[in-house]
């Protein structure tokens, strides 16, 4: 490699002549002798870019499952310390309906209903509504002239609590409204002033509350009350706007009276909120709120295709047999091991058994060749409306115990448990000992909780016995599959022990020791490239030195350089 003229050529931070005296390209020699030397570092670089795109892939792969896992949840039952569940199986609706053309059901009552409702068919009517007392005073020409009155008056409503109200002379009767109001949170009073007619102002008072009259009684010095025209001599009230009332109303033909429009003491789990009076039945269907639990399972669905459609962008080989680019987790464990456990699952049977629904495909789910679900709503629409309960016992798990002071407290486990029996030992205070069909060391126990052992069939579940002393109980639990589906999910999902995490911990481990291998690799590159720097500086000082000690004795036995 030679050069016939000079070159100045910078190296990091070190300068030299190159193609100088030696007519040799040096710059170019140290820039492949440098590249050479970082070839490793530019395959490691490769490796950890690799890394960090399945480190994408994994953080994908967790959000679509950790998804799927959400979905799951709102087909399976909820445990806690309170027998409780968050399923959408345990939700209820009311429909509202009436015989009578015209007249807007919404406009007569309004009803919400809970978890606890019992589905049932009823019949409602409201006769009366519960109102509030509503009094006003005499006309006045101004509401901010002086009213001239001194003295004090109790002001509440019957059967309540008070407050004093206190007046001195040069209170108007916006004053007086506003006194009162700063005692309405004591008194359940109201007090505005409103504008009658044209010179006509009077004070008006306002029960907050219904069913209960206003009552007000002089305390000292002026009465004040009668005065305003609210009440006479005789302490009764004088010009009443509206009587209180209670509300009245028809329930399955039986009569019920209350204080409130809204009630919550007839129907277990349902409120009711009075509007209007109406001769017309109104009908009140409660039932499962099957829209919810449709809207559930087609979720579900979205969320395993979309699921599924990842695993299948992963295993994706071209035509020619070439691994797709796309398929960054092509033949990955993981991400191989979400697919068999899931297509296991959707595939196997579930619920009360006998002639039961038991099968996904039964409730209209299927599988495509590509082995994602597709849902046969029609279908689904029809179990839903006539086999809830199948439905039900194949997305939940399903226990009985034969003592009601001990319950399945938590469901993390994959295994279904029949005809198990649980003996317990307890001092009075704690539980001290605890066995399973005979076999002790199954469980910790903390407090009132039986906590399986990892390793066990037990793992996962969590159970509490609130008794106080010795017993034997019977105990049978079948999964349902929203809780091995979910269950399973969250041994790859999970943010603390999953092994989506581990993975992307362990990937995030290998790219630190590569970067830092890498520095390491350019360090002594670096080095290395400095040095032959230095070397083919001396070198060329080198050449120069002889050139010139060569020019010199020629010019001393007069040779001319290029005859030899």
């Amino acid at each position: 490699m030679t050069s016939s003229t000079s070159t100045v050529v910078t190296q990091g931070t070190r300068t030299y002549v190159s193609g100088g005296a030696s007519k040799i390209n040096t710059s170019a020699l140290v820039e492949a002798a440098y590249k050479q030397r970082l070839a490793e570092a530019d395959k490691i670089d490769v490796r950890v870019q690799r890394n960090t795109s399945r480190q994408s892939s994994f953080n994908e792969l967790q959000t679509l499952s950790k998804s799927l896992q959400t979905s799951l949840t709102q087909l399976r039952k909820s445990y806690g310390a309170v027998t409780s569940t968050e399923s959408k199986f345990a939700l209820k609706s009311g429909t509202l309906s009436t015989a009578t053309a015209g007249i807007d059901v919404n406009n007569l009552l309004q009803v919400s209903i809970s978890n606890t409702a019992t589905a049932s068919d009823n019949t409602l009517q409201v006769m009366a509504l519960a109102r509030e007392n509503i009094v006003q005073g005499a006309a006045y020409a101004s509401t901010s002239t002086a009213l001239n009155q001194t003295g004090s008056f109790s002001i509440g409503l019957s059967g309540g609590t008070t407050a004093t109200i206190n007046v001195t002379a040069g209170m108007s009767l916006t004053d007086l409204a506003a006194t009162i109001n700063a005692q309405s949170g004591t008194s359940k009073v109201s007090a505005t002033v409103e504008l009658i007619a044209p010179g006509q102002s009077r004070l008006v008072l306002r029960g907050t509350e219904t069913s209960k009259q206003i009552v007000t009684t002089p305390l000292s010095g002026d009465d004040v009350m009668q005065t305003v025209g609210i009440k006479d001599a005789g302490n009764n009230l004088v010009n009443i706007v509206q009587a209180q009332s209670s509300a009245q109303f028809r329930v399955n033909n039986i009569t019920y009276t209350r204080d409130t429009n809204t009630i919550t003491d007839i129907l277990p789990g349902v409120e009711f909120k009075l509007k209007n009076v109406s001769t017309s039945d109104v009908r009140l269907q409660i039932g499962n709120d099957t829209s919810a639990v449709k809207d559930a399972v087609l979720d579900f669905v979205e969320t395993y295709n979309a699921l599924r459609d990842f695993v299948i962008k992963n295993n994706k080989v071209s035509t020619d047999g070439t691994v797709s680019e796309d398929a960054i987790l092509y033949k990955d464990t993981i991400l191989t091991s979400v697919g068999d456990y899931l297509q296991g699952l959707l595939g196997q049977k579930y619920g009360l058994g006998g002639t039961n629904l038991s099968s996904l495909r039964e409730l209209g789910l299927t599988l495509d060749r590509t082995n994602k679900l597709v849902a046969d709503e029609a279908k689904l629409d029809e179990v839903i409306s006539t086999k809830f309960d199948q439905l039900r016992s194949v997305f939940e798990t399903r226990f009985t115990s034969s003592n009601s002071q001990f319950t399945l407290l938590g469901n993390a486990g994959t295994a279904s448990l029949s005809g198990v029996s649980f003996d317990i030992t307890h001092d009075g205070t704690n539980i001290t000992g605890v066995s399973a069909n005979g076999v002790p060391g199954l469980f910790d126990i903390s407090g009132g909780s039986i906590i399986g052992k990892a390793g066990t069939a037990y793992e996962g579940l969590k159970f509490a016995y609130v008794g106080t002393t010795n017993a034997t109980i019977s105990f049978d639990m079948t999964q349902g599959f929203a809780d091995l589906a979910a269950n399973v999910l969250d041994k790859f999902t999970n943010t603390t022990s999953g092994t989506i995490k581990k993975r992307t911990e362990s990937l995030d481990g290998e790219n630190t020791a590569m970067n830092a291998r890498a520095d390491r690799v350019r360090e002594r590159a670096a080095d290395f490239r400095d040095k032959l720097i230095e070397r083919y500086g001396k070198f060329e000082a080198l050449i120069n030195r002889n050139e010139t000690t060569l020019s010199q004795i020629r010019a001393i036995l007069n040779i001319n350089r290029n005859n030899n």
